[in-house]
């Protein structure tokens, strides 16, 4: 019926993203070094306060893009059910999906997918965080999901193209 088609993740984007990361813990390391040395407590544990925060970026660059990059995962999967993407956590059926758009922002573009009841999407979430994003994307994007494309390697119009004749040839076909 339909091909699965499969969309790695970003080299440039896992490894720079990584790499800034490790970069800033490199930069203010030495920092830490001589605030410990002169027994300064509170800019100590002010700058261990934000290396441990900066690590934790870095263990979750490395899990969710780095790793993935090298065992060759896809990002993003699209097959005759519907869309799978690693970066979001998102298994989407093609009949919960209304539409898709691109849009173009400064920094990035995404692909905005419309579905056919967000609310009921939304509900099915307990992270916190997760319904405040969903939340800011509904009222910027009128959509509560949107993948950036940014991470996903190749063109993003070519990208956005095949998800849109995707959807249109499974909803014609159904």
């Amino acid at each position: 019926m339909h091909e699965t088609i499969k969309f790695l993740f970003s080299k440039y984007y896992s490894l720079f993203g990584t790499t800034l990361v490790v970069l800033a813990i490199v930069k203010t390391l030495p920092r830490l070094i001589y605030f410990y040395n002169l027994n300064q407590t509170t800019n100590f544990l002010l700058i261990a306060a934000f290396d441990l925060y900066i690590f934790g970026l870095f263990l979750y660059f490395l899990k969710r893009y780095l790793l993935p990059l090298i065992k060759g995962e896809a990002a993003l999967e699209i097959n005759e059910k519907g869309i799978i993407s690693k970066m979001r956590n998102i298994n989407l059926q093609w009949d919960k999906i209304k539409d898709v758009r691109y849009y173009s922002g400064r920094w990035s573009n995404f692909i905005a997918i419309d579905l056919v009841n967000g609310e009921e999407y939304k509900l099915q979430f307990q992270n916190p965080f997760k319904k405040i994003t969903m939340w800011i994307n509904s009222r910027f994007y009128l959509t509560p999901l949107i993948l950036p494309t940014i991470a996903i390697q190749g063109n993003d119009k070519e990208i956005f193209q095949t998800i849109k004749s995707y959807l249109y040839q499974v909803k014609n076909y159904n």
